[in-house]
């Protein structure tokens, strides 16, 4: 936790000199703690390394002797880890991806009180189209759904207005020079538009990577 000794840790090794950080769902903090101080970071394959660990114990110290040695032996299997601008799209489509999901659980929380009440309303919704459906029905509707209706009116309005400002940002960032290639192809695709196209360049990264194109899937 006291990120200075570990700056300083790191920063004192012999040089040159490479650190493997193990793949876990909160590697990325260090990662980028470390990325401008040491010689040269690799992102080891959590679940291929454990299995070239043999027998041994898992534990951290272990598990950390065992990619030390891998690393040393160049035998250490690795992951993509992607530079700071792509990780910045990739925390950027997650979060208005997270939005969606919660816009169609209060949606299909909204479909199941229409449906309880055998007044189906529109296929597709959005805040201003439950507002009209409420005032419209309000009258033929049990008091208590009519207020859980409007309480879902308040949960969609909020969460689209963040989606809504999440796709401004990811459309100004998706356009910049070193994204503009690969999202210009993207969204030249029929049904393919921007955040569909950002999350296809966070989620990959450097396209060039891959030897074909079956590699991708």
């Amino acid at each position: 936790k006291c990120r200075k000794r570990i700056t300083e840790y790191f920063a004192a090794l012999p040089r040159p000199h490479t650190v493997a950080i193990e793949t876990v769902g909160f590697y990325r903090w260090l990662w980028e703690l470390l990325e401008p101080i040491v010689e040269k970071l690799v992102l080891a394959d959590a679940t291929q390394a454990r299995a070239l660990a043999g027998r041994r114990l898992k534990t951290d110290r272990e598990d950390a002797l065992n990619i030390a040695e891998l690393l040393a032996a160049d035998r250490l299997p690795t992951s993509y880890a992607p530079p700071i601008e792509v990780q910045l799209l990739r925390d950027l489509t997650r979060h208005r991806n997270g939005f969606s999901r919660q816009h169609a659980r209060v949606l299909c929380r909204v479909k199941s009180i229409m449906n309880a009440n055998n007044r189906p309303g529109p296929a597709r919704l959005h805040s201003d189209g439950l507002i009209r459906y409420v005032k419209a029905q309000g009258p033929k509707l049990p008091p208590r759904h009519v207020e859980m209706l409007w309480n879902c009116v308040d949960q969609l309005a909020l969460t689209e207005r963040q989606m809504q400002e999440a796709e401004r940002t990811i459309g100004e960032v998706v356009q910049r020079e070193n994204f503009a290639s690969a999202y210009a192809i993207l969204v030249s695709f029929p049904g393919v538009a921007t955040v569909t196209a950002a999350t296809v360049i966070a989620e990959v990264g450097d396209f060039k990577r891959f030897k074909a194109a079956k590699s991708i899937g």
